[in-house]
């Protein structure tokens, strides 16, 4: 609690030694995330959003989202939250069964999602995401089904849908090294459940526009959107990362050091300025993941080598069923997402430059 202070302090000054760090300084969309920020104090949150009105022309109608938990949600919170501009909620649901979640290691129960759209329904914003996560042993493909026709009842507008991974320092990731891994399912099982999710979800409205990601029409994540198009942005904080479309800025991850670096005016972050190659690369790996697929008007943006190479490579992905050759491009199909990696493996250029 005695660095948080210090810490609110030195993202402030960071946006501000930040205000041109993108030409254009309009901004479409907010993001609050990482960690918890639903977690800060009302007045601490409308410091950092004061400090980005300040700096930066958020735009008339811009998305502004803010992390939360189930259990953070209250009547007063969501008044303080829509107050200061926050128009849109991403709730950690992760799952709707009790065991489950005891199992991740979540404090929220079921009951408590219940109550907090409870509490939405009667609030000011109405612009909710939610993620669900599937493939771990004690989810039946059954179960999952029960869950997606619950969660697409609730009043949401986008449902992130994940299946588990292992990450970090998770306690998860502990129970892995240990050499424990009854709790993922196998890739059968998953591949199940990830179509049910496609067919249950665009059954209820939801469109498929992203390998995990469904939205109904006009509510696809617009800040999400930035990342997978390669389109500039920047973040703020310990370990965030921005990107200009050329170069990638990556800030230090020791909350420690950050704040007295940047209270130094001392560089506190590692910048990469990214090749062709790398530009290609991530291209391929983020535009590949959205329904509309790789776009034929990008590549043609990229030297002679790169087009040529992806052309030479990705006939036997359409031939196989996995990819469709459409006017605008390349998408995967339902089957294809499940080889998202894969083939993105294929594809890349082999050698970064």
């Amino acid at each position: 609690m005695k660095t948080r202070p210090k810490m609110l302090g030195a993202m402030v000054r960071e946006i501000a030694m930040r205000q041109n760090y993108l030409p254009d300084r309009r901004l479409h969309t907010v993001y609050w995330g990482g960690g918890t920020p639903s977690l800060l104090h009302v007045e601490e949150l409308a410091a950092l959003m004061h400090a980005v009105h300040q700096h930066y022309d958020v735009q008339a109608g811009a998305e502004v989202t803010l992390e939360c938990n189930p259990e953070d949600i209250s009547a007063e919170r969501l008044r303080q939250w829509h107050a200061l501009g926050i128009n849109r909620l991403s709730l950690g649901v992760q799952s709707l069964d009790d065991g489950i979640l005891r199992f991740l290691g979540r404090a929220h129960r079921r009951s408590d999602v219940l109550r907090a759209f409870h509490m939405i329904e009667r609030g000011p914003i109405h612009n909710i995401s939610i993620d669900l996560i599937f493939g771990m042993a004690g989810l039946s493909t059954a179960a999952w089904q029960r869950m997606l026709r619950t969660a697409s009842a609730l009043p949401v507008s986008h449902l992130s849908v994940y299946e588990l991974t292992i990450e970090g320092r998770n306690l998860l990731a502990h129970r892995h090294r240990r050499g424990v891994r009854t709790f993922l399912h196998d890739d059968e099982t998953a591949a199940a459940q990830f179509q049910a999710a496609h067919q249950i979800l665009e059954a209820h409205g939801f469109r498929h526009y992203e390998i995990s990601n469904y939205a109904r029409p006009g509510y696809e994540s617009r800040h999400n959107m930035i990342y997978w198009h390669g389109r500039p942005y920047w973040g703020i904080g310990p370990s965030a990362h921005s990107y200009t479309g050329r170069a990638r800025r990556t800030n230090i991850a020791n909350n420690a050091v950050y704040i007295r670096r940047v209270n130094a005016g001392a560089r506190y972050y590692e910048e990469e300025v990214l090749s062709e190659a790398d530009r290609f690369n991530e291209w391929l790996v983020m535009r590949l993941r959205l329904a509309t697929g790789l776009d034929r008007a990008t590549l043609a943006g990229f030297s002679e080598r790169y087009r040529n190479h992806l052309h030479q490579r990705i006939g036997a992905w359409v031939a196989s069923g996995h990819m469709q050759a459409a006017d605008t491009g390349w998408p995967l199909t339902l089957k294809g997402m499940l080889w998202a990696n894969r083939i993105a493996a294929d594809l890349m250029w082999p050698a970064a430059e």
